[in-house]
């Protein structure tokens, strides 16, 4: 069975990857347009792209499994490069085909593949070959021809049924007839009944696990928008052309006929070609940019895919009464949100954009809050209701320039990296010119690439550049900004300061039509590649980068203060922490606290539990979470305490019951774990050896013949050397034989770091001169003081 399950795997990857060719050459949001290569219209009957049957998508073979909760492909991606074996089940071949299908579609970063089928989708007129992509909970189809591709994505929870039906407008072929909503769409594909019995049982299952959940209506886009731009702001001619509405009526009409061949709204057919030259053209017109926009940016799929779509509601709902870590942040900076919109004049406005950004910090607590965020969501209030303008907030930190709003900036650090080496590419005299001058370009393109512009071109270029990049992405922002340096080339030739060239890009004035041609010539000299290649390369250095800052500011502050651990210890321990820390800041918690202990104390390697009870007793508060100075300060009491400090945590540690009192088999782990805090590697413990050391401290330190020994009459049999019994050398004889004798080592004739304070070594070892065989040597070792 498990030789069936991995063949079919193979097989199904394969075919994958075949179908990913139909794709490859069309960069994924990039909107680049497509030389060559004709038409995918093909008004023939029957079955399309034939396959052999040994070949079609295995009935029985179990689908891949889900991705862990909580992890994105790009986070099992980078896993995998430093693990012998992928997490989740998954090579590295498979996360790069989800991620690259995830990206043409615009399906949320978690969406994993389960097969593939080749159909063709009926546009009107004609079929469109292509290939039909099923995942966990949408499917999706492409068609084959480059040049004119069409895109079409399906979430499988709002599809009513699959039905084969006969004859499509007199053409005279089987076809499978898709019904969402009141609309229905029709394909063609070999083993149609194979198929539809495997997207019915695919909608059936996704149904079944949803009826564990309370009864949730799919929302509906809201076409009617939210406030708009009233006239006030519309005749304001530093940000609209006194024709915008005429230019709205126009936009119109050439959207309704899009409309018209395709549709508009809920599963609407992307032919991408078109809607490039649409937004060519002039953008969206201002009655459709809520939708749109939604659509655009994959907030609608985002949405789909919760587990309910109400999770806005449901987020303030639940927080209701508990601000927020950033709310304070938060609240700094919404009287500085769009002041000269009337909207967010009125408390209803400001009420508005606190609760997005409260609920977006709620459900991502790793970005929380970041400036200009605050910015950015205003702008979509004014277009889209609150639960909308979450979703696209969302798609905006999470899918479309990742990174930018995290604590770190990692992603808008990159972006600067990548803008910089595009800039020297296309316009190298400005290039030059700006370099000479010495003007940091990072400081004139860092509130450019937060805000998306808002805010430094004039309102109507801020709403088309926005419609540009919901439909490309990232690479939008690189070429509008080349094409901002390239329409004030002049002036920035003629500059003879870094202050003329900053104050003169702060607020860019530029013609619309001119700065859309622009940009759109440059983005299709863009390498996609090249741009990967180089955004790999730079956010391997910036976060080489990051942590060699942080890991200096975080040691160095410690050793300030005073500790026992070395420098090179604390870089230790504090790489440790760093790749073990939670998602939602510098804080650890207890399932991946053991990484951090062995980083101190190797020797615990095979002593969890130890690890386990230290962290419950330095988390004090309860709050399950440790940050790194409580995590050094509490290793310190371990590894670098003196002896009897150290016996007596770890005597508390072994007493789980808290009675103060260990049974023979606890002091016998007592023993041990004391042993292991001196050493700096993992080792066993000859169990024979040691049982007669263990049985004998036991029953003396037994006295009441319980059967169990308290911390006092431990300290006092292994430690005080003023003993009532008087049998401090043999006791002292005793103790070493269990650290030495009893250990597997092979000390090469070199003294070994026991004693972690001088005087613990000086006062036991000037009591005795023990003799120490090395493991594995006849020769004997003498350690004299």
């Amino acid at each position: 069975m498990c030789l069936l399950w991995k063949k079919a795997m193979s097989s199904r990857l394969d075919r994958a990857q075949a179908a990913l060719e139909t794709i490859q050459k069309i960069p994924a949001r990039s909107g680049q347009s497509n030389q060559g290569g004709a038409c995918g219209d093909c008004t023939m009957p029957g079955d399309i792209l034939s396959f052999d049957s040994d070949k079609s998508p295995e009935m029985g073979a179990q689908p891949p499994p889900d991705l862990p909760q909580g992890q994105s492909l790009e986070s099992l991606m980078a896993e995998s490069h430093t693990q012998s074996a992928p997490s989740g089940n998954f090579t590295v071949s498979q996360l790069k085909a989800f991620q690259k299908l995830n990206e043409t579609f615009r399906l949320p970063a978690d969406e994993v593949h389960l097969f593939d089928h080749p159909a063709a989708l009926w546009c009107g007129k004609s079929f469109k070959f292509g290939h039909l992509f099923i995942s966990r909970r949408f499917m999706s189809f492409v068609s084959s021809r480059s040049s004119r591709s069409i895109f079409l994505s399906i979430p499988f929870r709002i599809v009513s049924s699959f039905v084969e039906e006969n004859g499509i407008s007199g053409v005279r072929t089987t076809a499978i007839k898709i019904i969402v909503r009141n609309r229905k769409y029709m394909m063609t594909a070999d083993h149609r009944s194979k198929l539809v019995k495997r997207l019915e049982d695919r909608r059936c299952r996704l149904q079944v696990e949803e009826d564990l959940l309370p009864f949730i209506k799919v929302p509906e886009i809201n076409t009617a928008g939210g406030e708009g731009f009233g006239s006030a702001l519309l005749s304001n001619s530093q940000h609209f052309s006194t024709n915008y509405l005429q230019k709205q009526h126009f936009l119109h009409e050439q959207w309704n006929r899009y409309r018209a061949k395709f549709g508009i709204g809920l599963c609407m057919i992307e032919d991408r070609e078109h809607m490039r030259r649409l937004l060519m053209a002039g953008g969206i017109p201002d009655k459709l940019r809520p939708s749109l926009w939604v659509l655009l940016s994959g907030a609608f799929h985002m949405c789909l895919a919760q587990e309910t779509p109400n999770l806005y509601c449901e987020i303030l709902a639940k927080h209701a009464d508990t601000p927020p870590p950033v709310a304070g942040d938060i609240e700094k900076d919404l009287i500085r949100s769009f002041p000269e919109h009337p909207f967010f004049q009125t408390e209803a406005g400001i009420r508005s954009l606190r609760q997005v950004l409260t609920a977006y910090a709620w459900k991502n607590p790793k970005i929380g809050y970041c400036q200009s965020m605050n910015i950015v969501t205003a702008f979509l209030l004014v277009y889209m209701p609150e639960h909308w303008a979450f979703f696209v907030l969302s798609c905006i930190c999470e899918a479309l320039v990742p990174e930018n709003y995290s604590s770190s900036m990692i992603g808008s650090i990159v972006d600067q990296s990548i803008f910089e080496k595009l800039l020297s590419a296309k316009v190298p005299r400005i290039a030059d010119h700006v370099k000479e001058l010495g003007v940091p370009i990072g400081v004139i393109t860092h509130g450019w690439f937060l805000c998306l512009f808002i805010g430094y071109l004039p309102l109507e270029l801020c709403l088309q550049t926005l419609d540009v990049f919901f439909f490309i992405g990232r690479n939008w922002l690189y070429s509008v900004g080349i094409a901002i340096f390239k329409l004030h080339e002049q002036d920035i030739l003629a500059a003879d300061s870094p202050e003329d060239v900053i104050m003169m890009l702060k607020k860019v004035q530029a013609n619309g039509h001119d700065l859309l041609k622009l940009g759109f010539r440059y983005l299709d000299a863009i390498n996609q590649e090249r741009i990967e290649e180089i955004r790999n390369t730079e956010r391997s250095r910036v976060i080489e980068g990051l942590e060699q800052n942080n890991r200096d500011g975080f040691v160095r502050e410690i050793m300030d203060r005073g500790t026992k651990f070395t420098e090179k210890e604390l870089e230790r321990i504090f790489n440790a922490f760093m790749e073990n820390i939670a998602p939602d800041g510098m804080r650890i918690t207890k399932d991946r606290f053991h990484e951090v202990v062995e980083a101190a104390v190797p020797a615990w390697e095979f002593r969890s539990e130890l690890s386990d009870r230290l962290f419950l007793l330095m988390d004090e508060e309860g709050a399950g979470k440790l940050s790194f100075e409580r995590v050094v300060a509490g290793l310190e009491r371990v590894a670098k305490a003196p002896l009897r400090n150290r016996m007596e945590l770890i005597f508390r540690l072994h007493d789980e019951d808290h009675d103060g009192k260990l049974d023979k088999g606890d002091y016998y782990c007592f023993l041990d774990a004391v042993a292991r805090s001196y050493f700096n590697s993992p080792f066993d413990i000859y169990v024979g050896d040691v049982s007669a050391v263990v049985g004998d401290t036991f029953e003396e330190g037994d006295r009441d013949q319980d059967g169990l020994v308290e911390l006092a009459d431990v300290i006092l049999i292994l430690i005080d050397h003023e003993s009532e019994h008087g049998k401090e050398r043999r006791r002292l004889v005793y103790f070493f034989l269990f650290f030495f004798f009893a250990i597997k080592i092979n000390v090469h004739m070199k003294p070994l770091p026991l004693f972690a304070c001088p005087e613990d070594f000086y006062y036991y070892f000037s009591c005795s001169c023990i003799t120490v065989f090395s493991h594995g040597s006849k020769k004997p070792c003498f350690f004299v003081v």
